[in-house]
């Protein structure tokens, strides 16, 4: 039987691997590392809950926290 994921508490490349199927293919280590150098909240283990990571990247694309390359 395959181990089941928490979502609750991922590690990073389980993390990446979910955003990156999921509509964020340029999702990386080097970017998920920016990321958390930006203030992404980690559990206490260092795991990664997804639903706060998706609130998180949203609170900032609404905040300017993010800018999309100019056209």
């Amino acid at each position: 039987m395959p181990e089941q994921m928490n979502p609750l508490a991922l590690p990073a490349g389980d993390v990446i691997r979910i955003l990156g199927r999921s509509g964020c293919p340029e999702m990386s280590d080097d970017i998920l590392q920016k990321l958390m150098e930006s203030g992404l909240p980690l559990n206490g283990d260092g795991t990664i809950n997804i639903i706060e990571i998706i609130a998180w990247l949203l609170k900032e694309v609404q905040g300017h926290g993010y800018q999309p390359a100019a056209n």
